[in-house]
C-alpha cells in the first residue's frame, strides 16, 4: 500500500512583534538611572493613549531569603503586584505578558530590542562599543550633555548617521513625538466584518435578505461600511462562501461552531496586525452615523471598543472594534472553555464602552415578532 502524500499545513498571517511585543524601543549607552529616567518621562507624556511595558535587569546577587522556593509566586503589593518564577520566559510567554501593552520601552544596556535609541554619552562609551551588533535599527540619537556627535565608532557603522532624527538627553519632546507618531501609524488599520453565517432558526428565514433599506441587509451594510474602513468582508460558514464569494468579500469562518465568537477569531486569524470592526446582519437600525461615531472613539490601547445596550448595561460585541491584542486574549479564554463575546468584553477591565446616541441602534432582530414590530416602527 502506498503512502499518502503529505498535506502541507496552511500558513498563517504572522503577527509583526519584536522581541517582547509589537512596538519595542531600547534605551543604550547611559546609565541605568538616566535610562529609567528618560523610560518614565515617556510614559507620562503618553500613558493617556497607550498603555506601556518596561523590561530592564536587576544582577544583584539576591540574598537567602529573597530566594522564591515554589516554582511561581505571586505577590498582592495592594498598589501594584509581583510575579516571581524560578524559570526565564521563552519568547511566546514574553510575548502573552506584554499582549495588552502598546510598546515595550527597554534597559538596553542589558537587553536587546527590535528598535534601538541610542544616548551618545561618554560615560558608557566601552559598554555601548561592546553592544554595536544589537544596533539593528538606530531610530534616534540622544545626545547626553557636552556631546554633539556620535562616537567615531557609530559613524563607522552608520555612514548615514547625520540622516538618523536626534535629540538633547534632557529633552526628550523628539523622542515622543516620534513614538507617538509610529504608534498611530502602526494602529491606523481596520478592516469590517458583516456577521452573516447565523442559520436564522428563530427566525424562520434568512435574516441577511430582509429588506430594511431598499435592499438586503447583507448587502446595505457591506456597501454602507466599504467609505468608512480600509475592507469589508462578509463573514459566513464554509458552505456558503462559494456562492456569496461572486457578490461579496467574504471570510469564512476557520473556528467552526462558535457563532460570533468564531467570526471574530477568524477575523482576528485572517490579519493579526489590525483592528476588526464587527457589525451583525440583525441589527437594522445601525446607521452609517453610528459607525463612524464608533471608530472616532476606538480606543486602540484597549482590547475593544463597543456600544453599552441601554437595556442591560452590558456590553454589545456585534456592534464593535476588536484590537489586533485581542486575538490572544479570546483564544486564551476559548483554551479556558468561554465562546461568548460578551463575556470576553465583561471579563476584561481594558475595554472601552460608549453609550449610543440612538438607543434602537444596538437592538437585534431575531424572530417574525420582532421583524414585524421593526417594519411597524419603520413605517410610520
Amino acid at each position: 500500500m502506498s503512502a499518502q502524500p503529505r498535506q502541507k499545513q496552511g500558513k498563517l498571517t504572522q503577527l509583526r512583534h519584536g522581541w517582547y511585543g509589537r512596538q519595542e524601543w531600547a534605551i543604550v549607552g547611559t546609565p541605568c538611572g538616566n535610562i529609567q529616567q528618560l523610560a518614565q518621562t515617556v510614559v507620562e507624556a503618553l500613558k493617556d493613549q497607550y498603555r506601556f511595558g518596561y523590561l530592564h535587569a536587576n544582577y544583584r546577587a539576591p540574598k537567602a531569603e529573597e530566594k522564591p522556593s515554589p516554582a511561581v509566586t505571586y505577590t498582592n503589593k495592594v498598589q501594584w503586584h509581583q510575579w516571581e518564577t524560578h524559570q526565564a520566559p521563552n519568547p511566546a510567554q514574553y510575548w502573552q505578558q506584554f499582549n495588552e501593552v502598546d510598546v515595550v520601552l527597554v534597559n538596553g544596556n542589558h537587553l536587546e530590542a527590535a528598535r534601538q535609541v541610542v544616548v551618545v554619552d561618554m560615560e558608557k562609551y566601552d559598554s555601548l562599543k561592546k553592544r554595536l551588533p544589537q544596533l539593528t535599527d538606530v531610530a534616534m540619537w540622544a545626545y547626553a550633555e557636552g556631546m554633539k556627535e556620535p562616537h567615531d565608532f557609530l559613524k563607522e557603522a552608520f555612514p548615514h548617521w547625520a540622516e538618523i532624527p536626534s535629540m538633547l538627553l534632557n529633552n526628550p519632546t523628539p523622542l515622543i513625538t516620534l513614538i507617538d507618531s509610529t504608534l498611530q501609524a502602526a494602529q491606523k488599520s481596520i478592516s469590517a466584518i458583516v456577521l452573516a453565517g447565523g442559520k436564522s432558526q428563530r427566525m424562520g428565514n434568512d435574516k441577511t435578505v430582509i429588506d430594511y433599506h431598499g435592499k438586503p441587509q447583507r448587502e446595505h451594510l457591506y456597501g454602507m461600511l466599504q467609505p468608512l474602513v480600509d475592507e469589508v468582508y462578509l463573514s459566513c460558514r464554509p458552505e456558503q462562501a462559494e456562492e456569496l464569494s461572486e457578490q461579496y468579500h467574504v471570510l469564512p469562518d476557520s473556528f467552526l461552531g462558535m457563532g460570533p465568537y468564531g467570526a471574530i477569531l477568524s477575523a482576528l486569524q485572517h490579519d493579526p496586525n489590525r483592528a476588526w470592526l464587527v457589525v451583525a446582519v440583525d441589527m437594522p437600525y445601525v446607521t452609517e452615523e453610528s459607525v463612524t461615531y464608533l471608530i472616532a472613539k476606538r480606543q486602540p490601547k484597549a482590547i475593544g471598543t463597543a456600544y453599552r445596550n441601554p437595556d442591560n448595561k452590558l456590553p454589545e460585541p456585534l456592534l464593535s472594534i476588536w484590537e489586533p491584542k485581542a486575538y490572544q486574549y479570546l483564544l486564551t479564554l476559548l483554551a479556558q472553555g468561554i465562546n461568548s463575546p460578551r463575556k470576553a468584553l465583561l471579563s476584561s477591565e481594558n475595554i472601552t464602552l460608549l453609550d449610543p446616541t440612538d438607543e434602537r441602534i444596538v437592538r437585534n432582530v431575531n424572530t417574525p415578532e420582532e421583524l414585524n414590530q421593526v417594519r411597524n416602527e419603520m413605517v410610520s
